[in-house]
C-alpha cells in the first residue's frame, strides 16, 4: 500500500481499517508480550550469568542485496522468498480458524473481519489477508529495525544513555512501561524520533520525485535555543511512516510498541554496548 503508485487504489485499501482500532485497545495485549520476552530473557540469560544480544531477539531479518537478484528479482525464474509464503499461509491459517471457531479476544483479525463485514462490497477475504500480511511482515520488520536503531545509538553515545536512563528512573515507571507514563517523557521522545530520523524502517522505499535542478536540503546541524516551537514542524514533515495517502496504518501502533519496549527494557536490565 505505502508504494502503490495509484492515489485511489491506495486510499481504497488502506481506508476501512485506518480507524479500526484505539492504540490504548492494544497495550494490555502488547504488555502480555513483553512480559513473555522479559521472562525468557531472565530464564535464558539474567538466571544464568549470561549476556543475551539484543539483536537477535529484536531483529530477525537481514538484507543480502546480491541473493536478492539470485531469488526475489531472478529475470529467468522468480523464486519467492519463503518468508512472504509463510507469513501467507499463517494469515490464511488464521483467517480460516477464526471463521470456523469465532474469536474473543479482540484481536486484530477480528476487528478486520468486522470491518469487511461492515464493508462488504470493497472488502473480501484477500483484502483481509493483506491487512493481516501487513502486521505479520511489514510491522514487525519496521518497528524491529527503530528499536534497534534505538539501542544502538543510545549505547554509542553514553551521555544520550545516561540521560535516558535518568529520564527513566526519576519516573517511576510500571512494568511494562504504560503508555500514560511515557508519553511525555521528552527526552525518550528525542531519542526515539532521532534514531528513526536516522535509520528509517519506512521512508526509504517511498517513490520521490525531485526536480531536474536537484534538491539541497538545509544543514539543521545548528540548534537554536527555541527549537521547541519547531516540534511540530519537524513531527509534521516526518517521514518515517510515510505521509498521507502513503502513511502506514499501524505508526501509532509502531510508535507505542518502540516507546514501550525501549523504556521498560532501559529501565528494568543493565544495557550496555559490547
Amino acid at each position: 500500500m505505502l508504494g502503490s503508485d495509484d492515489a485511489e487504489t491506495s486510499m481504497e485499501i488502506s481506508a476501512p481499517p485506518k480507524y479500526s482500532s484505539k492504540v490504548q485497545d492494544v497495550e494490555i495485549n502488547m504488555d502480555i508480550t513483553i512480559k513473555l520476552f522479559f521472562d525468557k530473557v531472565r530464564a535464558r540469560f539474567v538466571h544464568l550469568g549470561k549476556n543475551c544480544e539484543m539483536s537477535d531477539w529484536i531483529n530477525f531479518c537481514g538484507q543480502i542485496p546480491l541473493l536478492d537478484y539470485l531469488f526475489d528479482k531472478n529475470p529467468i525464474m522468480r523464486i519467492e522468498p519463503p518468508i512472504f509464503r509463510l507469513a501467507n499461509n499463517f494469515s490464511l491459517e488464521n483467517l480460516h480458524r477464526h471463521c470456523r471457531e469465532g474469536n474473543r479476544n479482540g484481536d486484530f483479525l477480528s476487528t478486520f473481519l468486522q470491518v469487511k463485514e461492515n464493508n462488504s462490497k470493497l472488502v473480501d477475504d484477500s483484502t483481509t489477508v493483506l491487512w493481516l500480511l501487513s502486521n505479520v511482515i511489514a510491522g514487525s520488520d519496521s518497528t524491529a529495525s527503530s528499536m534497534c536503531a534505538a539501542i544502538y545509538y543510545v549505547l554509542k553515545t553514553p551521555d544520550a544513555c545516561t540521560r535516558l536512563l535518568n529520564e527513566l528512573r526519576t519516573a517511576n515507571l510500571s512494568f511494562p512501561a504504560q503508555w500514560k507514563e511515557i508519553q511525555g517523557l521528552k527526552y525518550l521522545d528525542t531519542v526515539m524520533r532521532e534514531s528513526m530520523r536516522i535509520n528509517p524502517g519506512v521512508g526509504p522505499m517511498l517513490e520521490r520525485i525531485v526536480p531536474k535542478d536537484g534538491l539541497t536540503l538545509p544543514d539543521g546541524r545548528f540548534v537554536l535555543r527555541d527549537y521547541c516551537g519547531q516540534f511540530s514542524k519537524m513531527k509534521n514533515t516526518d517521514f518515517t511512516f510515510g505521509a498521507g495517502s502513503r502513511a502506514c496504518l499501524g505508526r501509532y501502533i509502531s510508535l507505542l510498541e518502540s516507546f514501550k519496549m525501549i523504556a521498560t527494557l532501559f529501565d528494568t536490565f543493565d544495557v550496555r554496548y559490547n
